[in-house]
């Protein structure tokens, strides 16, 4: 995990310093291009060097436990698994807009009033 925040620490300093993108990672007014909105690469180092150097410790204190090491390894040899349960979280939405194109249509503006 360090070494997340070290390659995002260093992909940072390279897409501020020699890169097109600003220093500052939120919105300012008198800047023409903004890290946030839309996400940018410089955001999502920020994000790894955060997450690197903040979680490595407790990651790694963390999975000590032979309760939760074991816990997750059972969880990612199931054939869910991680990545089965991100295909249904990304999934769940289309079904469900897919059910509400064909369920009753609802007149928003009668509502308003």
């Amino acid at each position: 995990m360090i070494m997340w925040g070290v390659g995002g620490l260093a992909a940072l300093g390279l897409l501020v310093g020699f890169g097109p993108y600003p220093v500052a990672m939120i919105g300012v007014p008198e800047s023409d291009l903004s890290n946030s909105m839309p996400h940018t690469l410089a955001l999502l180092a920020l994000g790894g060097a955060q997450t690197g150097f903040a979680l490595e410790p407790v990651a790694r204190q963390m999975l000590e436990s032979a309760r939760l090491w074991t816990g997750l390894v059972l969880i990612n040899a199931s054939p869910m698994g991680v990545t089965g349960v991100r295909l249904w979280v990304v999934a769940l939405p289309f079904i469900g807009t897919a059910l509400a194109g064909f369920g009753p249509a609802y007149d928003l503006s009668q509502r308003l009033r």
